[in-house]
């Protein structure tokens, strides 16, 4: 088009012999590094081949930075190469960067980028490998998650040789670490590779870290059974070599997902030596990312007060590492436990936080977790447009995923009730019901519990009410939450069966429910509850 064939003219003033310098530049990079040039070229004079360039618009400078004037310009350049010559530049590239800059750390993402365009895979692992690692140490997790990948492709390119083997496990590992804040498309199929290299080298501390890895994925993916699964070949492996980094991952991410089916107390135990031994091995991702949740288990024990000073912590850190996908998953978590333990303003405050930031920066389970939470919040406030707004945007996002699984039936139950309230009992009931299967099928009892709640509601609002199923269904839901020892659902569970009782006439009983509900909402500080309470009993 006209746009190339400007390109072509001005490139044509500049002579024939020094025209490779302009290909090495734009296959370089977007700015032109006149030391790397000299490096590659050291018989041309560069300073003037810089003056030809400035003179037939080709290069500027700006801000003493030598670059294209326009990209345009170097994208002309590059189409007119072919294949092998672009290869080759990239390598001449990468070897030139590497003589004028020795300390090739500081130059590690460009090498590896260079490298593997030259076709050179186990160059190209190597320096990715090492940009990543570095990318990850100051929390630039995004650039981490694509040097991990790209080494990865790299490594995948070579012999089937052990090391090479060793690496892609190593660095596969590495790429998982991230995949609660920076989810990959490509990492399932990388597990399974890494997987496969680990048996068949028999490497029983890289099968260890693998299963890890593969629990993780299969955790932030809704799939709780199955992230246990790998979570327990992890830690029967890492407990069996004594090697305390292979059980970090496991202990905290184990102990996450102990917190998403309700069974706070052995999660609680789980993400206290998690946390000890990611503080002893300077590992502040994982340290950072399980702090919100060992708050939570405190909270849900009872223990609100307990929970603060983690709370805090958790929250101090995430700022601190200054990126937005990290602090919008601790302040979802914190918001989410808020919910549940009935401290609503506190709660509001950290949810509305999160949905103020970048939609397209937030990953859809952090949304999802948010809008459901403030719908749960909204119904109870009696502010149902708002609720409803809320719960519709969280449940299209889990249609849309078809991965946000963990809280959806309790999301659901929610919903069941907003319909339930609408006058729609039928459609209430039958969603309800949906929920306690997807619940049962996906091994959630906490969301069981609640959606038994729900269940007891509707049933209660029917013409002739089934006195003995509703109590059956509270009873069940409240002994489930005190033996797992929820203690602030135990109390809510509580105060929804003296209301039962109080409506079908048996004011004593529905008295010393409420009251012992009460008393508890006191105790734990669910204000918003407590108020409730000493209303009905009024």
């Amino acid at each position: 088009g006209g746009l190339q064939r400007l390109v072509t003219r001005r490139i044509n003033i500049v002579p024939a012999a020094d025209r490779e310098l302009l290909h090495f530049a734009a296959v370089a990079g977007k700015v032109i590094d006149p030391r790397l040039l000299a490096e590659a070229f050291p018989d041309r004079a560069i300073d003037s081949w810089i003056t030809t360039c400035v003179n037939a618009s080709l290069l500027t400078f700006d801000d003493e930075r030598l670059h294209f004037t326009h990209q345009k310009i170097r994208e002309g350049i590059l189409v007119t190469l072919e294949p092998e010559q672009r290869r080759q530049l990239h390598g001449q590239v990468a070897q030139a960067l590497g003589q004028a800059y020795p300390d090739f750390m500081l130059y590690a993402a460009q090498l590896a980028h260079h490298w593997y365009e030259s076709g050179d895979g186990a160059k190209a692992a190597l320096y990715a490998a090492i940009a990543g690692d570095q990318a990850l140490r100051i929390g630039v997790y995004t650039e981490a998650r694509q040097l991990y990948e790209l080494a990865i492709d790299a490594l995948s390119q070579l012999p089937p040789a052990i090391e090479n083997h060793e690496q892609l496990i190593d660095t596969t590992v590495r790429l998982g670490r991230i995949a609660a804040l920076m989810p990959s498309d490509k990492l399932p199929d990388y597990l399974q590779r890494a997987l496969d290299a680990a048996t068949e080298l028999g490497d029983e501390t890289r099968l260890a870290a693998v299963y890890g890895s593969i629990g993780t994925f299969h955790y932030v993916a809704g799939r709780i059974p199955q992230a246990f699964n790998y979570f327990g070949r992890a830690l029967v492996l890492g407990e069996k070599l004594g090697l305390e980094r292979l059980l970090l991952q496991p202990y905290n991410m184990m102990g996450r997902a102990l917190c998403a089916v309700g069974k706070f107390r052995q999660a609680s135990d789980m993400l206290y030596d998690g946390i000890e031994l990611a503080r002893a091995l300077d590992e502040n991702l994982l340290l950072a990312s399980s702090l919100p949740y060992y708050a939570a288990t405190f909270a849900f024990l009872g223990n609100y007060e307990g929970s603060r000073p983690h709370a805090n912590e958790a929250l101090a850190r995430a700022r601190a590492m200054g990126h937005q996908s990290q602090l919008a998953a601790t302040l979802v978590t914190l918001g989410h436990y808020h919910t549940f333990c009935g401290q609503f303003e506190k709660a509001i405050d950290y949810l509305q936080e999160v949905l103020l930031m970048r939609n397209d920066l937030l990953r859809p389970q952090v949304r999802y977790e948010a809008h459901g939470c403030l719908g749960y919040i909204h119904f109870h406030f009696g502010e149902h447009e708002i609720a409803f707004e809320h719960l519709n945007i969280c449940l299209q996002l889990a249609a849309q995923t078809n991965e946000l699984t963990t809280y959806l039936p309790i999301f659901q139950s929610v919903m069941a009730e907003l319909m339930l309230e609408s006058g729609e009992r039928e459609g209430a009931l039958q969603l309800a019901e949906e929920a306690l299967l997807l619940a049962e099928k996906t091994q959630q009892p906490m969301a069981q519990g609640l959606v038994r709640q729900t269940m007891a509601k509707i049933l209660m609002k029917a013409p002739d009410p089934n006195w003995l199923l509703c109590i059956e269904l509270l009873e069940q839901t409240r002994l489930l939450f005190e033996q797992d020892h929820i203690l602030p659902l135990a109390a809510i569970t509580a105060f929804e069966l003296g209301k039962l009782y109080s409506g079908k006439g048996d004011r004593l009983v529905a008295q010393q429910y409420i009251g012992h509900a009460e008393q508890a909402f006191a105790t734990m500080e669910m204000s918003w509850h407590r108020a409730k309470a000493k209303l009905f009993a009024a």
